[in-house]
């Protein structure tokens, strides 16, 4: 019986090791990948429809805060320095320009940064369903609960994998829309 446990092991770390050298650049950049299918979409045209808005907005709120302070005097210092509320219009007059500028840059450094982790650790998956099995038969004595705990294990593992990927691939999908909502934001 020790042996059909040691087949089915065998097998789902097979499995799974075969789907990571099969997919593992995508997986590995699974945020930057949905990001950059999401941003060969054409979202230009929303990007630039979300900018337009918020310098209207920016524009209106400048305006605004310049005349209750400076000419009706109804809010703030009207002795103080007009440059305060120009610094903050032009802060957010950059923040909405640069900000798919900032977006992309960021993904671009977590790229490189998962690549370079993956590419550390892809000679460390040698003998994984020994070393599993090891363990097991240590925790729980006998060679038969030992296969179980490590099937359970692996099961888990591949479980959590596949959370794993989906959240990252919804994170990438959020931060697309994170940089059409950016400029309205600022």
């Amino acid at each position: 019986m020790n042996w059909l446990w040691d087949i089915i092991v065998d097998s789902i770390v097979d499995a799974i090791l075969g789907f990571m050298e099969t997919f593992g650049k995508y997986i590995s950049n699974i945020f930057s990948e949905v990001y950059k299918i999401n941003d060969a979409l054409p979202f230009d045209s929303i990007v630039n429809y979300s900018r337009i808005l918020a310098m209207a907005i920016v524009q209106i709120l400048a305006i605004n805060q310049l005349l209750n302070v400076y000419v009706f005097r109804t809010d703030g210092d009207s002795e103080e320095d007009p440059f305060e509320i120009i610094m903050r219009t032009t802060c957010a007059v950059a923040m909405i320009y640069c900000g798919t500028f900032i977006i992309k840059r960021l993904i671009q450094y977590a790229s490189a940064i998962s690549t370079k982790a993956t590419e550390l650790t892809t000679g460390l998956n040698t003998n994984i369903s020994d070393k599993f099995t090891n363990v097991a038969n240590g925790l729980m004595g006998t060679e038969t609960m030992g296969a179980a705990l490590t099937i359970i294990m692996l099961a888990v593992i591949a479980i959590g994998f596949i959370i794993l990927v989906f959240q990252a691939a919804k994170r990438g999908a959020e931060l697309m829309l994170f940089t059409i909502v950016l400029p309205i934001v600022s």
